[in-house]
């Protein structure tokens, strides 16, 4: 499954934005306000991944959306949320690129 369709499949919208001073510390979000998940344009940048990357960033924010409308019992704490949406991104998508690496490559 592509996360992409899938976002729109489910009537979001995916868009891909400059994030300003939070583009060091985060690769995507959720915005359930305006059904949108928004991408950070500097974890796509010009790599040849950028296709992957932006999979791996749609699926993960996919799960904070099952989230916000009660699908999955949201949990306090970020690195537990933030792992359990790495983790349901890749059981459910076959992506060539690994969320978490997309977060760990922000921290550098």
């Amino acid at each position: 499954m592509d996360p992409v369709q899938v976002a729109a499949d489910w009537g979001l919208k995916v868009a891909v934005e400059e994030f300003g001073d939070a583009a060091r510390a985060v690769a995507a979000e959720y915005d359930p306000r305006l059904k949108t998940i928004r991408v950070n344009a500097r974890v796509l940048g010009d790599r040849c991944d950028a296709a992957g990357t932006l999979a791996a960033c749609v699926a993960h924010e996919l799960y904070h959306h099952l989230e916000h409308i009660g699908c999955v019992r949201s949990r306090p704490g970020g690195r537990q949320r933030e792992a359990l949406a790495d983790a349901y991104a890749r059981r459910y998508f076959d992506l060539a690129v690994d969320p978490a690496q997309v977060r760990r490559t922000l921290e550098r």
